[in-house]
């Protein structure tokens, strides 16, 4: 399905084509993917809080940068 599209395209290509797929797959939801799906901000708004204080722990300078 990609093969036509440009090289300079392919990822942007790729991308929709992967939105339109799981928009599919997702269009019979049952009450479970509901539940989950109030549970996935938060878990985010953790990801999100965890990233800085993770940043914290990294090196100000690579290794062999001088």
């Amino acid at each position: 399905m990609l093969a036509d599209v440009p090289r300079t395209q392919a990822g942007t290509a790729g991308g929709a084509l992967v939105t339109a797929q799981r928009l599919w797959a997702d269009s019979t939801v049952t009450p479970s993917q509901v539940h989950h799906a109030g549970i996935a901000p938060l878990v985010n708004l953790c990801f999100i809080g965890a990233a800085p204080a993770c940043s914290f722990g990294l090196p100000r300078r690579l290794a062999g940068d001088e």
